[in-house]
């Protein structure tokens, strides 16, 4: 009997062992990560007979370079954008604006848009985050723009047409890259277990309260789930009745390497609002995929 109650405790204790990891970034001082942040978004506004269609999509790419390592585990990261495509998948027919900065602009609007794109393309930021994927700091290198070449054009690019990527100040990086610094558990992480991250560095208190949960392998990558509740706390707001209300993702790992490999981030809005009795339907759908890859030195 005495038996069979040790090989029942081996046997659960073993099953614990196998579904608990803990969860780190192996940071390698040197190593650079090619960073891929697509961004695609549709918006329908309705009110009475009349209707407003918004699609956006945009892609980022960039680089980390983890300059240095302490001997804490905290690793001092260098991210620049290297290139920002706007609707890269748009056709002609589709009255949408089309910007690669690596592709020559053909229209007035593209050159526009493009010369504010290269200057933004010469910032450069400073990214402290430690093993446990916290973002500890961030800070922006002082640029020369006169010694850039690069001066954002007299005429800025509608941003009611084109909604620029938020990845060219402090705050838009942090909020970029918010999944990406999930902040693991400092603890061991079994199969199931959830934990919420403490406020996000340059971010707002409220409007977003994340919970992740650790799901173990499946069957590919570990994966990690998330999903927020969406606030509305702007006292200058009409009342807004919230019809749908969701935002979730999954975030996967690389085993082998130990980093987070890719970020999938879906959210689902749908409200309506009373403005002197007309009634505004708004329906707001994005998608947010982010791909890191680390490149051979």
């Amino acid at each position: 009997m005495k038996l069979l109650q040790w090989t029942w405790l081996l046997l659960v204790l073993g099953s614990a062992q196998v579904d608990a990891d803990t969860l780190r970034w192996q940071w390698v001082a040197g190593d650079v990560y090619e960073i891929k942040l697509r961004s695609t978004t549709d918006i329908a506004v309705t009110a009475e007979d009349q209707e407003l269609i918004y699609k956006n999509e945009i892609v980022v790419i960039g680089q980390w370079t983890v300059v240095e390592l302490s001997s804490a585990g905290v690793a001092r990261l260098n991210w620049q954008v290297s290139r920002v495509q706007v609707n890269p998948q748009a056709k002609k027919d589709d009255q949408l604006i089309m910007v690669d900065t690596e592709v020559v602009a053909e229209t007035q609007q593209q050159k526009t848009l493009q010369a504010t794109l290269q200057g933004l393309l010469q910032k450069r930021f400073e990214l402290l985050v430690n093993n446990t994927a916290r973002l500890i700091e961030i800070k922006e290198f002082r640029q020369n723009s006169a010694a850039s070449g690069n001066t954002p054009p007299d005429n800025p690019v509608d941003s009611k047409k084109v909604r620029l990527p938020q990845v060219f100040n402090s705050q838009g990086v942090a909020r970029a890259f918010k999944h990406v610094f999930v902040q693991f558990p400092s603890t061991v992480v079994n199969v199931g277990d959830a934990w919420r991250p403490t406020q996000q560095l340059n971010t707002s208190g409220s409007g977003d309260m994340t919970v992740y949960r650790y799901l173990g392998s499946d069957g590919q990558k570990p994966q990690i789930k998330f999903s927020s509740n969406i606030q509305f706390s702007d006292p200058d707001q009409p009342q807004i009745d919230v019809k749908t209300k969701q935002q979730q993702g999954s975030i996967f790992i690389n085993v082998a390497e130990r980093f987070v490999e890719k970020v999938v981030v879906k959210l689902e809005l749908e409200t309506v609002t009373n403005d002197d009795g007309q009634q505004i339907h708004v329906n707001h759908t994005e998608s947010n995929v982010i791909e890191l890859k680390k490149l051979l030195r």
